[in-house]
């Protein structure tokens, strides 16, 4: 990840560390709010139950989610997505996929992010000061029911170890359509990186959280280009 192809790497880090906490705090009740949707559209796509709460929780997030309403909706949504008796910290075909496909995508927002001059441990809701890439984990929430919705649907439940094609095919998903915010066009999983760490950018250039642009989930689809 190199810093230096930026030409303006220092106003910008400047300008992320110097973002006042309510916008940040807003920020993060966005993507939430935005995560729990994509959960229940992932729920609806999966023809699995429970969507109707999720879409109450989403309502229902406040500025910096004081409720924590993001940990209530995974509980309910990962129990109505992979079972009740799924945990996120059994050893599994099934947790092995999440994990490789988040990776993967936080990867490839820390790196969209260090192009654009931002400096990742900083985030806007995380904060480990053991964790070098808080603000790719802040931006990837809203993209890991992509994962999740993959796995559901094409990775057996299962103790055997993933195979090269698993990894393959989780890479992939970074070419997968998303839809915009607005509806009216689709990106694939890396446009819709882009979009998104160039909204931050309009972000903290003028402390105005409603230019954040995140994506939202849709049938799985790898993305084309149209000629």
């Amino acid at each position: 990840m190199p810093f230096l192809p930026h030409t303006r790497t220092t106003k910008v880090m400047r300008q992320q560390l110097a973002l006042d906490k309510p916008t940040a705090k807003r920020c993060w009740s966005h993507i939430v709010k935005t995560k729990i949707t994509n959960q229940s559209r992932c729920l609806n796509l999966a023809r699995r139950p429970g969507s109707e709460l999720l879409d109450t929780l989403s309502r229902s997030v406040r500025s910096g989610d004081p409720d924590n309403l993001e940990a209530q909706a995974s509980a309910h949504y990962f129990r109505n997505l992979f079972g009740i008796q799924f945990t996120r910290t059994r050893t599994h075909r099934v947790n092995s996929a999440l994990n490789y496909g988040y990776a993967i995508f936080r990867g490839a927002i820390a790196r969209v992010l260090v192009s654009h001059g931002f400096l990742p441990a900083f985030g806007l809701h995380h904060h480990s000061e053991q964790n070098a890439f808080n603000l790719a984990d802040d931006l990837i929430e809203p993209f890991r029911p992509l994962v999740d919705l993959f796995v559901a649907s094409e990775i057996s439940d299962d103790d055997a170890d993933l195979t090269t094609s698993d990894k393959a095919s989780l890479v992939e998903l970074l070419h997968y359509d998303l839809e915009t915010e607005q509806g009216h066009s689709t990106r694939s999983g890396l446009a819709a990186i882009e979009h998104l760490v160039a909204s931050l950018l309009r972000v903290v250039g003028k402390n105005d959280h409603q230019l954040l642009e995140l994506p939202l989930l849709i049938p799985l689809k790898v993305h084309s280009n149209e000629c």
